[in-house]
């Protein structure tokens, strides 16, 4: 499988939390690709390791269903095959002309999709999710159906990259449907733009098919009119031929077999197939192709050493538990002034003496003929603020160390509740049913004060899927427009699977996110380096380790 190189912000977890996050839609790793109506389901899949095609594919399929689930109504179905394909087609069009109007970064993902669904249609042999135009020997019900799915997404939704499938598609609908029946087709379903609700869809899809069964009755007439009526069977068994002149009446060879008198344009018996058309003629919706793309991309991963999955995120439900303030206080204390203190030491502007620039000192000409440094450079502060994650491990082997390791968590949160610090505290693992996720405990917008007896009440149980905590925290930040951005890990530094982590930790670092590692009686370098990482047995340690961590995490900050 080809890696697409791609930075946190733009793989798979960023962006799947970001739509859900400006849709309000929850998106849950499950079993398979799927949507319930309030819920979408992905499967589990190594999410930074994934081919371009396969992330293009995964959003495109979410942006689509975010769609249906807020403007579809899912208790409506079509009575007949026809009626379901005209509706899926045509509420497809309509929910992603309001999503990409909502959404607009919806369209850019569309139009990829589609550029890759051709190429896949046009390989040898095709590859699904694909579009493959119609030929001229397919029914008139597959014919109908691309030509609205492809005109429709051609005009409405303006997603040009349909057109090298679109042109042959309108040829053949040229040959086989009626010029009549086309142009009424067009001005009844670019109507999709006004509908309100899916139930003004199926109205409108009523209009198409009573439209098809005029058109039947139409061509049925004028052949009646032109003694053109079908022959009986026993007559076409003879020589086929009427009067002497050795043509049939409508003047077309006698020899043509009954299945291509029937697939001319217009013709009633064609017509009449095409509303009689069987459930198996109807043609995948583009969501339906995507789920099972999706799915079978999750069947054939590859899962390396370092693959970590997004973990889902799960309610805690803590008891408050009793705090003794006095014996964190300290530590709050000097956290707290320390780094305040380095951040408005960051934000000034330096000046420091150089022996090459352009602004000389003249105080220091006299330096010149010993090579001194004469010139002046100045480095201009960061206005900081940060943003701190905050994981505290709760797996079983923390047992003897929980409450050190909960503390540590509440003290640090409490240190950084001040103006231009915003924090959020998670522990990892959190279970449903079988299951391992992330369990949030206070959010951004909340206030730590409500929050110290919940993180006081920890308990342990299960593994350490660090590396997929640390991904879960490293996706929520990187969308955050703070100057620093930290991850802090309390834990006792035995991750499920260490090369996971180091990857995870390897790849928050170079979007510029700094990763600390505090470790409760143990050293947790191996996951985080030496410099980025620190050893407690006791709470009144925390300060300076906190402070020495955080400050080497701002310096780097300063020096990018």
């Amino acid at each position: 499988m080809g890696i697409w190189a791609q930075s946190l912000e733009r793989a798979l977890p960023a962006i799947t939390s970001f739509i859900s996050e400006k849709s309000g839609i929850e998106i849950v790793r499950s079993g398979e690709a799927a949507t319930d109506g309030k819920v979408i389901y992905l499967p589990k899949l190594p999410e930074l390791e994934l081919k371009e095609s396969d992330v293009v594919q995964t959003v495109a399929y979410i942006y689509h269903e975010c769609g249906h689930i807020k403007h579809s109504d899912f208790s409506l179905s079509g009575d007949t095959p026809l009626k379901k394909a005209i509706t899926g087609i045509l509420e497809d069009i309509r929910i992603e002309s309001l999503e990409q109007r909502r959404m607009p970064a919806a369209r850019r993902y569309f139009g990829h999709l589609i550029k890759q669904m051709i190429a896949n249609g046009a390989a040898s042999p095709p590859v699904s999710p694909c579009f493959i135009p119609p030929v001229e020997s397919d029914s008139e019900a597959r014919i109908l159906q691309w030509y609205m799915m492809f005109k429709l997404r051609h005009d409405v939704l303006l997603q040009h990259e349909v057109k090298p499938v679109l042109e042959p598609t309108v040829k053949v609908a040229e040959v086989r449907l009626s010029a009549g029946m086309r142009v009424r087709l067009d001005a009844l379903m670019y109507q999709v733009t006004n509908c309100e609700s899916e139930s003004e869809v199926f109205e409108l899809a009523d209009e198409i098919i009573k439209m098809i069964e005029e058109e039947k009755e139409k061509e049925a007439e004028k052949d009646s009119q032109n003694g053109n009526g079908s022959p009986p069977p026993e007559d076409s068994s003879k020589d086929g031929q009427s009067g002497a002149s050795g043509e049939s009446g409508d003047g077309k060879d006698p020899e043509k077999t009954a299945s291509e008198n029937s697939s001319g344009p217009g013709e009633p018996q064609s017509l009449d197939q095409l509303l009689a058309m069987p459930e198996e003629e109807i043609v995948q919706g583009i969501g339906q192709m995507l789920e099972n793309a999706i799915n079978q991309t999750a069947v054939e991963a590859m899962w390396s050493e370092g693959s970590t999955q997004m973990p889902n995120v799960y309610p805690m439900r803590l008891k408050q538990s009793p705090v003794n303030m006095m014996e964190v206080r300290a530590s709050i204390n000097a956290i707290r002034t320390k780094t305040l203190n380095w951040m408005s030491s960051a934000s000034e502007t330096d000046r420091a003496h150089a022996r090459a620039g352009i602004n000389l000192d003249f105080s220091r000409l006299h330096a010149v003929p010993f090579g001194g440094d004469i010139f002046v450079r100045e480095c201009e502060g960061v206005d900081l603020n940060a943003a701190v994650s905050i994981l505290i491990d709760r797996s079983g082997s923390m047992s003897s160390m929980i409450k050190h390791a909960a503390y540590a968590g509440m003290t640090t949160m409490l240190a950084y509740d001040v103006p231009g610090i915003a924090t959020q505290v998670a522990v990892f693992p959190v279970y449903d049913g079988n299951d391992q996720g992330v369990g949030i405990i206070k959010r951004w917008h909340e206030s730590p004060r409500d929050f110290s007896g919940r993180i006081a009440g920890l308990t342990t149980y299960g593994c350490t899927p660090m590396a997929e905590a640390m991904l879960w925290a490293a996706t929520d930040l990187v969308r955050r427009k703070e100057t620093l951005r930290i991850i802090i890990v309390v834990t006792d530094g035995y991750p499920d699977n260490l090369a996971a982590a180091r990857n995870i930790v390897r790849r928050a670092r170079a979007d510029n996110i700094a990763v600390v590692g505090i470790g409760i009686g143990v050293d947790p370098s191996s996951v985080f380096d030496q410099r980025y990482s620190a050893s407690i047995t006791d709470i009144n340690e925390l300060s300076s380790v906190m402070v020495r961590l955080v400050k080497a995490s701002m310096n780097e900050a300063r020096s990018l």
